[in-house]
């Protein structure tokens, strides 16, 4: 007959089985089990699909299989069919999901071989040693749905046996009875003892079991089906060869997919930094920028503050006081042009101011011949205020004590009287400009600066002739 994939085949004739069959048609037939499908069939077996079909017809041939007439079902298969279709859908689901993993450059199933060792034997090796030669299955989660408190068959065992049912077509026959490939006899027997024990119905004799009676009787009848198979050498070879390769392949695929990721990691990694680097620099000076903000807020406030004091002192004639007060207005907001203006405004009326006032204190003090007392005062008026006459009196005053001084005053006093017709200052009368001028000549005079002093003693001559004082310095430098 020509097979279709959803024809479905069971166990035929047991004479037939027992004929003389190579290990991969032997193979082939340790994967009929109920009542599977040809589609089935290809997919648990692991050789190709070509060669599959071939094993099958011949199997068929031998009537070592039988194909199932659909609705030709006996009562014991009906009752086992609901839960079967079940779990073969959880194993389709299953199988979606390993191919997932596999795309994902992930670990295909959740397996712990070890890669084995490569020899020149012809019988296939054993797997590596291993200090624990069991296969640990996955159980399922604590929140599945299937699971039931209620049954007196513990949470635990409830979550293997799920696990072992979902996974009954993809597991291999020797990760079904708990164990990594090998071709140690009395392992496979061991394994095959302890899960038999946990899954033969008198371990659960008078129990309320729900739907796991009829998964326990089809899953030990799996057990035992499979470890009639793997004691056969024939068997277990070529699937033990099958197995090792696949493992070999998983390991190396997931030691590269292990490598991609963690490369992936790394960058992944760095430019997490690098990115949280950029944000935290970012906020920083978002930040820096605020507080920045809120000082030159705060400074402008404050140069308000000082400037509105500044202007109330300034209206009270207290110059002095509004030219410090506009100082630290300008020092708040320095780039404030009109507290500028106004500070210098202020500070050049109050130096006026003050120098007016200390010349005056200095003239009375000389009414009185209080010459000492005179003396710091006419300094101050000329520094405060550099005028012609603040400065040519500062300098008559130092000249014996100080002539350095006398001379740098004396200089100014020129340069100021020098720039009085360009300020468009009234005309000073003779008797003025002859003081001015002997003034001037005595500081120079001082540091021994004779050809100066007898240039302003001349000059002083032109103004005023007969002036007492002029005479007696044209006398001095002998020019009389």
């Amino acid at each position: 007959m020509t097979l279709t994939r959803d024809q479905r085949l069971r166990r035929g004739d047991i004479a037939a089985q027992g004929q003389d069959l190579s290990p991969r048609e032997y193979f082939v037939l340790s994967r009929i089990d109920g009542t599977p499908s040809v589609a089935e069939v290809l997919a648990s077996s692991g050789l190709g699909s070509v060669e599959t079909e071939t094993i099958l017809q011949k199997l068929l041939d031998i009537r070592a299989l039988i194909p199932i007439v659909p609705g030709q079902v006996s009562e014991p298969e009906r009752r086992i069919r609901p839960i079967a279709e079940r779990l073969r859908a959880n194993a389709r689901e299953r199988r979606r999901q390993v191919l997932r993993a596999e795309l994902e450059s992930q670990p295909s199933s959740p397996t712990s071989y070890s890669a084995p060792a490569e020899e020149e034997e012809t019988v296939p090796p054993n797997p590596p040693a291993k200090a624990d030669p069991h296969f640990h299955m996955e159980l399922l989660r604590l929140d599945d749905p299937r699971l039931d408190k209620s049954l007196d068959i513990k949470i635990d065992d409830q979550r293997w046996v799920l696990a072992l049912a979902d996974g009954q077509d993809r597991w291999t026959p020797f990760e079904f009875l708990g164990l990594v490939a090998t071709h140690d006899e009395k392992l496979i027997k061991r394994a095959y003892h302890e899960t038999s024990r946990r899954l033969h119905p008198d371990s659960y004799f008078g129990r309320s079991l729900g739907l796991y009676h009829d998964i326990l009787a089809e899953l030990f009848k799996r057990a035992r089906f499979y470890y009639s198979e793997l004691r056969k050498p024939e068997v277990r070879a070529p699937y033990v060869d099958r197995v090792l390769e696949e493992v070999a392949r998983r390991r190396h695929e997931a030691d590269a997919a292990e490598a991609r990721a963690a490369v992936a990691d790394e960058m992944r990694q760095r430019q997490e930094e690098a990115e949280a680097a950029v944000r935290r620099q970012q906020r920083a000076v978002v930040q820096a920028e605020r507080q920045a903000q809120r000082v030159r807020d705060r400074l402008r406030e404050e140069a308000r503050t000082h400037a509105t004091a500044a202007a109330e002192a300034e209206r009270a004639e207290n110059l002095a006081g509004a030219a410090n007060l506009y100082r630290l207005a300008l020092r708040a907001d320095p780039d404030n042009a009109e507290y500028r203006t106004r500070w210098n405004d202020c500070r050049a009326r109050a130096r006026k101011v003050r120098a007016a006032e200390a010349f005056s204190q200095a003239q009375r003090y000389l009414e009185f011949g209080q010459t000492k007392e005179a003396l710091p005062l006419l300094v101050e008026a000329a520094q405060a205020h550099a005028n012609v006459d603040y400065l040519a009196h500062a300098a008559d005053a130092v000249r014996e004590t100080d002539p350095i001084q006398a001379r740098n005053f004396a200089m100014g006093a020129l340069d100021a009287l020098a720039s009085e017709p360009i300020e468009g200052k009234t005309k000073r009368r003779s008797s003025e400009l002859a003081a001015i001028h002997v003034k001037v000549a005595r500081a120079f005079l001082s540091v021994g600066q004779k050809e100066s002093a007898k240039q302003q003693a001349l000059v002083a001559q032109e103004h005023r002739p007969d002036d007492p004082d002029v005479r007696a310095l044209l006398k001095s430098l002998k020019l009389k």
